[in-house]
């Protein structure tokens, strides 16, 4: 059997790097930096279920993982409120040379003005035809994320805005809800 040396490598890999007494302070700090235990094991190659198991198999080993999730999702959570309020509030005149009124470089623009395109479209425009033709220039097209989207996105996000949403339950099924909490 061609898998059976592969899988007892990677079960050993596995057990050595849990029997190791540092792992579980590199395992947090990479989750709280960012890391799923997902990526921590597949980065490895050391199996996730093992891993998960000898986490949720003792109290203190979870508790540790679970503040260290919790910081990862803290930090993702201002990544996105960021990221959402440069959509919202990006303006598309910093795309451009305030003298020339030409398109800035991409490497020129500001990093929010950047986070803002969603494409960017180049045409070259020639003059003439066959041997005639010169290209006279080029023309930009660039599209930005919606910044009403932004702006509805990031409301939600900081439960600014609410969803209002309505249930039509039919009498008979309302009867029956009744009847069961008795």
């Amino acid at each position: 059997m061609a898998g059976q040396p592969i899988r007892r490598a990677r079960q050993e890999r596995t057990d050595a790097l849990l029997a190791d007494a540092e792992t579980l302070d590199h395992l947090c700090g990479d989750i709280a930096s960012g890391a799923t235990l997902g990526e921590w094991c597949k980065q490895r190659d050391i199996s996730f279920s093992v891993v998960n198991s000898w986490i949720e198999s003792d109290e203190e080993r979870k508790k540790r993982y679970l503040e260290a999730v919790s910081i990862r999702d803290s930090h993702n959570r201002d990544v996105v409120t960021t990221t959402l309020r440069t959509v919202a509030d990006f303006d598309p005149a910093e795309a451009f040379d305030k003298d020339k009124n030409t398109l800035l470089d991409v490497h020129d623009m500001p990093i929010s003005i950047r986070k803002a395109i969603v494409s960017i479209t180049v045409y070259e425009e020639y003059q003439g035809r066959g041997e005639d033709r010169e290209l006279i220039g080029y023309t930009k097209e660039i599209k930005f994320s919606d910044r009403v989207s932004g702006a509805a996105n990031l409301g939600k996000t900081l439960r600014m805005l609410t969803e209002k949403r309505e249930h039509d339950v039919t009498p008979g099924l309302a009867d029956l809800l009744t009847q069961a909490t008795k």
